[in-house]
């Protein structure tokens, strides 16, 4: 993050429905969020989004067994 602020990480399966929402307020720079298989009790391909003031991104990621 260019700036310490407030960010919003929310994990969506592929039909929509969230998953996981972290909301928190994080440091300037890299920041690392760590999950476990059973913290998401899902898997197969998921959506990751990222909300900040400086804007919205998403990616997709593959959870196998």
């Amino acid at each position: 993050l260019p700036h310490a602020e407030k960010a919003t990480l929310k994990i969506s399966d592929i039909s929509g429905r969230v998953v996981k929402m972290i909301s928190g307020d994080f440091e300037e720079g890299y920041n690392q969020i760590t999950l476990g298989k059973p913290e998401l009790n899902v898997s197969g391909v998921l959506y990751y989004e990222l909300v900040t003031s400086f804007g919205t991104q998403t990616r997709k990621m593959i959870v196998i067994e």
